[in-house]
C-alpha cells in the first residue's frame, strides 16, 4: 500500500540560524521541531512524503529553496499559492494516486488540504484530536521510537 504523508513546512527556516546558507533542499530547508519530527515520521511510516507550504505548495524533498520567507495560511492571502495551482500540483504530482494520504499537519491546513484532493482520496488526520503542539510532538516521537503509527478515527 502506497501511503503519503503531507507534512507542514514551519516559520524557523535554515536562513534563520545561518543567513548565508544559499540554496537547501526543502528536506533541511525547515527546521523547526514540529517540522523535524513529522519528518521523522513521515520516513519511517509512509512511501513519500511532500511538504506544504503556503508559498510553494507541495514540496518534494529534493526541491530547491533559495531564500527565507514568511507565508502561512492564516495571513497574507496576497502571497499564498492559489488553491489551482495546489490542484494542478495533486495533478501532476500524482498525489492523489497514493492509496492512503497522512496528513500531519494543524487544522488549518484541513480546508485547503480538502478543497485541492478529490472527495475520493483517502486522507487521514492522526494528530487532529490532539491539545496541542507539546502533545502532537510527544505523540510524532513515540510513534517513531515504537515503530507504531499514528491511529486516527475518522472523525473531524
Amino acid at each position: 500500500m502506497k501511503t503519503l504523508c503531507i507534512i507542514p513546512c514551519g516559520k524557523k527556516k535554515i536562513w534563520d540560524i545561518n543567513p548565508s546558507a544559499g540554496a537547501v533542499q526543502a528536506q533541511h530547508a525547515y527546521v523547526g521541531d514540529l517540522h523535524k519530527k513529522s519528518q521523522a515520521y513521515a520516513d519511517v511510516f509512509c512511501s513519500d512524503y511532500r511538504i506544504l507550504s503556503a508559498k510553494h505548495g507541495f514540496l518534494g524533498k529534493d526541491d530547491i529553496l533559495y531564500e527565507n520567507y514568511d507565508v502561512s495560511f492564516n495571513h497574507q492571502k496576497k502571497y499564498q499559492i492559489s488553491r489551482e495551482r495546489l490542484k494542478d500540483q495533486v495533478k501532476q504530482e500524482g498525489l492523489a494516486e497514493f492509496d492512503s494520504i497522512i496528513a500531519l499537519t494543524g487544522r488549518k491546513y484541513i480546508p485547503v488540504i480538502y478543497s485541492v484532493f478529490p472527495e475520493t482520496a483517502d486522507i487521514q488526520y492522526p494528530l487532529y484530536n490532539q491539545k496541542g503542539i507539546g502533545y502532537i510532538l510527544q505523540a510524532l516521537a513515540k510513534a517513531v521510537q515504537e515503530e507504531k503509527p499514528l491511529s486516527w478515527s475518522g472523525i473531524l
